[in-house]
């Protein structure tokens, strides 16, 4: 992939998620008005336990298609196999699990929940063999709009069933609905890539590639999903819905940005993996991306979630404020580690960082099973600390695969450092200045996205950092194709 084609990539996936990104955010503040917090917690509670269950679905089927060198169609109906008994037997165990999980947490409803996830796990796994294929050939305009018609779909979908009176069943059966139009979109477009024969032949080829990527995905879902599930049992479902409204922002951003640079930053590190063999010079510009828009971000969202929080989900979630702001202080660098499970699989590394995440998921279980009872602001702290660990440990990893210095990789962010600390320095000096001035809390916010905003872009162009360099070869696109246009 060149560096223009990689760009166009990048546009292309940046335009489906904006549009996903500001549906769900619409969404979400409309079903925060709609649904009360309990109804919510239940909701939040049962979707947590049944992404954990629907982590043995991840087989590292997709995985192999996206990183296999030498792909044929024996090796794709394998993997497509593969992935259909994964789909049933997680359905399976989904409905055998329902009454246990139902009984166990007192609440009847969740047995319900549990069976529509079931449905609709069966019904994702018929577009894989598509979507894979769709990821290996680069096609992120065709994925990004899937993407953002399964979002649209499903909110309307979601809001539709709630004033239908379905409450929090409502977000759930919006998901089946979703995934019945992804499958008509997958198939309407990726025709070439239908696979109507799954085979179980040529499964030796995935075997050892699929239990160590079984692993990992396993742990990466208990790492995600622990904090839900311990909250809500240990601090109580009011508390599990709390922390899923302080936890927003990261959706927000998993929208906006994650959804559309990580599979291009995967598909870039796979094929210069099969290509050179070295991937180093990737991760340090994804780096230095994405550090200087999620530090800016989280921070700011820090700052002035006072102002936040009442203002998009109204005054019945305040609880939330202190959680936010303890989050945000540790997802500033979270998004930094989103870069390594690539580079450590295109290296065939998988292996350490098997033993990273299990290292990490021990940590976060027996520091939320010790502190989450004394609160949702204790539990949230002990949050940040296992994330900014997995940051350390994650950096000593790509030294020990690269030979790079964690110096050499400081200095070489030091441009998005710069660019964070004048932008929350402004956020921060316009909040003084808003009390000082008797501004309103709103005014106050407008004023803090302009001022901090400005300075964000006055530090990458002073700094040459690379989000502004691409912002100049946009601009010099532009200007030539208007200056073509006026010649003819």
């Amino acid at each position: 992939m060149t560096q223009a084609s990689l760009r166009g990539s990048l546009y292309k996936s940046f335009a489906g998620q904006w549009i996903s990104a500001l549906t769900m955010f619409g969404t979400s503040l409309i079903v925060a008005r709609l649904l009360k917090p309990d109804e919510l917690g239940i909701y939040a509670v049962s979707l947590a336990l049944a992404t954990v269950i629907q982590t043995l679905q991840n087989v590292g089927s997709s995985e192999f298609v996206l990183y296999s060198k030498d792909l044929d169609l024996s090796d794709r109906r394998a993997a497509f196999g593969l992935s259909l008994m994964a789909a049933t037997a997680v359905a399976f165990l989904l409905v055998g699990l329902a009454v246990p999980i139902a009984e166990w947490y007192a609440v009847p409803q969740m047995a319900d929940l549990l069976y529509i996830f079931a449905l609709t796990v069966l019904i994702n796994a018929l577009s894989s063999p598509v979507s894979s294929m769709f990821a290996r050939h680069e096609r992120f305009a065709v994925i990004s709009a899937a993407n953002a018609i399964t979002i649209i779909v499903q909110s309307g979908a979601a809001i539709a069933l709630i004033l239908l009176d379905y409450s929090f069943y409502a977000l759930a059966l919006s998901g089946t609905v979703a995934a019945v139009v992804s499958v008509i979109f997958h198939a309407l477009l990726g025709r070439e890539f239908i696979l109507y024969r799954p085979s179980l032949s040529g499964m030796r080829r995935l075997t050892n590639f699929s239990a160590k990527m079984f692993a990992l995905n396993i742990l990466d879902q208990i790492y995600n999903a622990c904090p839900q599930i311990l909250i809500g049992r240990l601090a109580g479902l009011s508390s599990a819905a709390m922390y899923s409204r302080a936890s927003i922002v990261t959706q927000i951003y998993s929208q906006v940005i994650a959804r559309a640079v990580d599979p291009v930053i995967v598909a870039r590190i796979a094929s210069t993996n099969r290509e050179s063999g070295d991937s180093s010079q990737v991760y340090i510009t994804s780096s230095s991306i994405l550090l200087a828009v999620s530090a800016p971000f989280f921070g700011f969202i820090a700052i002035y979630a006072g102002t936040i929080v009442p203002l998009l989900f109204g005054d019945q979630w305040g609880d939330a404020i202190l959680p936010m702001r303890i989050l945000c202080i540790g997802f500033t660098i979270w998004p930094l580690t989103s870069p390594t499970s690539s580079l450590l699989i295109a290296a065939g590394m998988i292996d350490l960082l098997v033993k990273i995440r299990t290292g990490m998921v021990m940590t976060r279980i027996t520091l939320l099973a010790l502190f989450a009872a004394g609160g949702l602001p204790i539990a949230t702290t002990a949050l940040t600390f296992t994330i900014f660990g997995n940051m350390v440990i994650s950096m000593l990893a790509i030294r020990h695969v690269t030979g790079m210095s964690i110096r050499h990789y400081v200095h070489r962010l030091r441009s998005s450092l710069a660019a964070t600390f004048v932008a929350l320095a402004a956020a921060g000096v316009t909040a003084v200045f808003g009390q000082f001035a008797g501004l309103s809390a709103i005014g106050t916010l407008a004023l803090a996205v302009a001022t901090t905003g400005a300075s964000w872009f006055l530090a990458l162009k002073v700094g040459k950092h690379p989000i502004w360099l691409e912002g100049e070869i946009i601009v010099q696109a532009i200007r030539a194709r208007r200056t073509g246009a006026r010649a003819d």
